[in-house]
């Protein structure tokens, strides 16, 4: 009974909100359209037509590599990143509960905030992203990031690690924290491993919790084509498309 009170109204929320969207889209792709206009079935002649005709084709092979850059570069950068800043925070040092707060600030944030702030901090204008290494007389770094097909894409996926960085760092830091005062008191008697010994437990952080870090990942799948149409300046179509797995959109 009162796992039916739990679960039930997400499970609706889920179903009304994500799952009836997919399948709907997933039907409204084997009919043929005139605009908005619904015509007969046409089963996979829409697929058949996405692969074999140009310049579809070769746009969709173009945004799936793109997808796999993303999740592979936000993995990483995201991992190695939050693992770093979880040990960090697990010192208890001053001001650790601030910086907790910092890092996972962007989490919070909507899609549309963190496109028009990156779209202002990125403007080849007056961004300060240009500015601060103009301002040192470093202007051979500044560069109009979203408008160069080489850094595109790269731009976009960097936003979107930042985006989520503070979501494997809570998971990471739960997990070192984890650890009973015991078995450090322990580590400590037998080879004086206080201070390091507790990141062992990340072990356990990947096993169990790890999922939960991947699956946030995954959404460089679907945040990045999202992010980019919301950056005043937009990236140039070609370097920067994304297949929308939930919406069925490219961007």
């Amino acid at each position: 009974m009162w796992l039916l009170v739990f679960l039930g109204p997400a499970t609706v929320l889920f179903a009304v909100f994500i799952t009836y969207p997919i399948l709907s889209s997933l039907a409204f792709s084997l009919y043929g359209w005139e605009g908005i206009a619904r015509r007969g079935f046409v089963g996979l002649h829409n697929f058949a037509r996405l692969f074999s005709t140009f310049p579809y084709s070769e746009l969709l092979v173009n945004a799936f590599w793109h997808n796999v850059i993303v999740f592979a570069v936000t993995m990483l950068i995201q991992n190695v990143v939050a693992l770093g800043l979880a040990l960090l925070l697990a010192r208890s040092v001053w001001g650790t509960r601030f910086y907790r707060v910092v890092f996972f600030l962007p989490v919070t944030l909507s899609l549309v905030i963190v496109g028009f702030l990156w779209a202002l901090f990125l403007n080849p204008v007056f961004g300060i992203v240009n500015k601060l290494p103009t301002s040192a007389g470093l202007a051979i770094l500044a560069s109009p990031w979203l408008g160069d097909s080489q850094t595109a894409l790269l731009t976009l996926t960097l936003i979107n690690a930042w985006r989520w960085l503070g979501f494997p760092t809570i998971v990471f830091l739960a997990g070192i924290n984890a650890v009973p005062d015991e078995y450090l008191d322990e580590g400590a008697l037998l080879g004086g491993c206080r201070k390091t010994c507790r990141a062992g437990r990340l072990h356990d952080v990947m096993g169990e919790d790890g999922a939960l870090g991947i699956e946030k990942v995954a959404e460089a799948l679907f945040e990045p084509a999202g992010a980019g149409r919301r950056l005043a300046f937009g990236a140039p179509q070609p370097a920067a498309q994304f297949r929308r797995l939930g919406g069925g959109q490219m961007s």
